[in-house]
């Protein structure tokens, strides 16, 4: 028991310090948890670029710790919501922490394998199986290289053209992405808002064929 209590209150300590990986899940729990065997559906438009009516793959890839998560994180919501993230070890040992302090049954000796389960699995450039990309176009610029390299990573580019930001929002995205394992260094970071903020401002058209 004071183990449990010991690793929740460093959870609180590490979550009031990172950037909350959380924001980007639904916050409402599903009445009935999808089973640890049923695929995952396919992502609705816009989730990234890849096709909308491309098969569902099995959500859970065959890595130490499958169980684990499995079974501790549908017991609240389908395997969907986290499925198509991809963060490194840092921002998932955040976000599970988190999940524990919401009810998520996981043991405080089992966390290392859940969070390496999860990178595995969910981690930056992790493929999403039996998904197409679309072909997208970024604009020309000095930062192109890094936005391709550092973004699509992660997710489709088509998140990238179809955002309308702020200089300000896209910095904020730009942070998050990095806390979740964007390859971006600091020194590269205020080339890419730039980049962003001037072809992909709140004023500007999406590039994309």
């Amino acid at each position: 028991m004071r183990k449990i209590v010991v690793s929740l209150a460093v959870a609180g300590v590490i979550l009031a310090a990172a950037p909350t990986a959380g924001a980007q899940q639904s916050q409402q729990p599903q009445q009935q948890a999808a089973p640890a065997t049923q695929g995952a559906p396919p992502p609705s438009g816009g989730a990234g670029n890849f096709g909308s009516n491309a098969p569902a793959a099995n959500p859970f890839p065959d890595h130490p710790g499958r169980e684990i998560v499995a079974v501790a994180c549908t017991q609240c919501h389908g395997p969907n919501v986290f499925t198509q993230l991809r963060m490194n070890d840092k921002a998932w040992r955040a976000q599970i922490y988190d999940m524990v302090l919401r009810g998520a049954q996981i043991d405080p000796d089992e966390i290392d394998t859940a969070v390496k389960y999860m990178v595995a699995s969910y981690g930056p450039g992790v493929a999403f199986p039996g998904q197409q990309p679309a072909p997208v176009s970024l604009a020309d610029g000095a930062a192109k290289p890094l936005v391709e390299g550092g973004c699509a990573l992660c997710h489709g580019l088509d998140r990238v053209v179809a955002a309308k930001r702020s200089k300000a929002e896209w910095q904020t995205i730009v942070n998050r992405m990095v806390y979740f394992g964007s390859p971006i260094s600091g020194d590269q970071e205020a080339s890419v808002v730039d980049y962003l903020a001037a072809n992909y401002g709140a004023a500007q058209t999406a590039s994309a064929k």
